[in-house]
Order: structure tokens, then C-alpha cells, then sequence
């Protein structure tokens, strides 16, 4: 027995581990000359175990991680083909506690040479790994996350934002104007206003350019309940039959972006 400051006597506290799915730790101490035991549960002693390898450990960090549900399946993808890697390579026999740093960027190395790689797909996979070894850092079984304070490689500025060029703007015109002119006055709004879809309401301005594509749309002889750019029918009732014996849904019928009731 060990007195404490009062003089009440404990035993030392030790782990049952008889059986894996109740294990506590337990000790007793002595109470008005009687032994009482107590056991206290927590966390499944696999902290820091030499036995946990990669694999097993990413999958288990995936489980329990919480992700938006179109968020999962993206992960999976990126931690399956770098488990498939891993055991290519061999980096599936070392345990999770040999995995530093140097460890899991050579990791990286390997699957940007099967990919290809640019710096964005590169620092995504190692974003990856890290939050999953910060799950496993949070479950105990490692001390730290090697990847905290990764300094990520350089990234070249987008341009799929840039402006579309004079010849490329008269490309879209002439085309859309030939098959499917509505649509192109929504893109011309959309291309000149900046507003997007599911915006809350705001007024706009309306150049001339606009206004001479809705002014032949003679929306003021239409009800004020009708949507400018509706739809001929309700939604997932029905489509057209074209001359050729081809059916058309959705946007791509000739009637569609119509003033119409139905949301289109």
C-alpha cells in the first residue's frame, strides 16, 4: 500500500487487459479498515504501439475522421493510391511510429513519380496524410503529427479566370447564337453582371448590351410569378423528340430559358 497525505493507503494502479473489449486501469485503497477497489476506463491502450503499420493505421484514422460526405470519397481515392505506393514500395512494413517526417515526404516522392504531380496535387496528398496523422495523433496511437508545419511547395497562379480573348468571344457568340440563343443571353447576363446561381437578391445594373438582348424577351407582357429563364415543363416530367429520332432533355430542348412558371 502507498499512504497518501491523509494516510489512506492505495495500491499501486495497474492494467487489465484480460479482456480487449473491457480493459480498465484498477487499484484499491482502504477506507475505515475495509479494501475498496476502483477502475477507471479511457482510451484503448494501442497508444504508441510498435505494431500499428501504415495501413492500418490510415484506415483507421479515415473511419474516424469526420468529413462532409462529398468530402469522403475524395480522401479515399488519394489515401487508397498512396497505401498502393506504400506497399509497392514497402513503406507498409514500418510501423506507425517510425514515420517521421523525411519518411512520409518520400512517401510522397514516390507517388508523384507514378502521377506526375504538379505542386498542387503534391501539397494536397501531403494535406491529406497530415489530417489523417492528426486523427491518429488525437486516438494516441503517435506522439505527434510529422507533418505539422509542412512548408508547401510553390504553386503556380491559375488562369482559368483569365478573360476570354476577342477571337474567343466571337466563337461562343456565333455558335450559341445558332443553337441555342436563349442560353447565350443568360451567359451574356451571368459574363456582364458577375452574379451567380442560389445568390441572395440584389439589383444589378443593366448595360445596353443587355438590355438590347432583353428587350425582344418582351418580359413586361409576361405574368410577375414567371421565372425570365424558366422551364416548358415541371422538373423530370418529360423531354422532346428531335427530327432525327434523338430525345432531348433539359436545357438542351430549343424551348428552354423561356419566361415560363416553372423554374428552370
Amino acid at each position: 500500500m502507498v499512504p497518501d497525505t491523509n494516510g489512506r493507503a492505495y495500491t499501486m494502479p495497474e492494467i487489465s487487459t484480460a479482456n480487449p473489449k473491457d480493459w480498465y486501469i484498477w487499484f484499491r485503497y482502504t477506507h475505515n479498515d475495509k479494501e475498496v477497489p476502483r477502475k477507471f476506463q479511457g482510451i484503448k491502450p494501442t497508444a504508441f504501439r510498435k505494431d500499428i503499420f501504415q495501413v492500418d493505421g490510415l484506415n483507421f484514422a479515415l473511419e474516424k475522421k469526420k468529413l462532409a460526405s462529398q468530402l469522403k470519397p475524395g480522401y479515399k481515392s488519394m489515401l487508397d493510391f498512396i497505401k498502393q505506393v506504400a506497399v509497392k514500395e514497402g513503406y507498409n512494413l514500418l510501423p506507425l511510429t517510425e514515420f517521421d517526417r523525411g519518411v512520409c515526404l518520400n512517401l510522397i516522392d514516390e507517388c508523384s513519380k507514378v502521377r506526375q504531380f504538379t505542386n498542387h496535387n503534391y501539397n494536397k496528398h501531403v494535406a491529406v496524410l497530415r489530417s489523417m496523422f492528426g486523427e491518429l495523433v488525437q486516438y494516441r496511437m503517435l506522439k505527434s503529427n510529422p507533418l505539422t508545419g509542412f512548408r508547401e511547395k510553390e504553386e503556380a497562379e491559375s488562369n482559368k479566370y483569365e478573360d476570354y480573348t476577342d477571337e474567343e468571344k466571337d466563337l461562343i457568340h456565333s455558335h450559341l447564337s445558332k443553337v441555342h440563343p436563349q442560353l447565350f443571353i443568360i451567359m451574356s447576363i451571368v459574363y456582364n453582371t458577375g452574379i451567380r446561381p442560389k445568390e441572395n437578391v440584389r439589383r444589378v445594373p443593366i448595360n445596353p448590351h443587355l438590355q438590347e438582348l432583353l428587350l425582344p424577351m418582351n418580359l413586361k407582357s409576361f405574368p410577375g410569378h414567371f421565372y425570365a429563364f424558366g422551364a416548358p415543363l415541371r422538373r423530370n416530367c418529360g423531354s422532346m423528340t428531335c427530327a432525327d429520332g434523338k430525345r432531348v432533355h433539359g436545357a438542351k430542348r430549343p424551348d428552354y430559358f423561356k419566361p415560363s412558371p416553372n423554374n428552370g
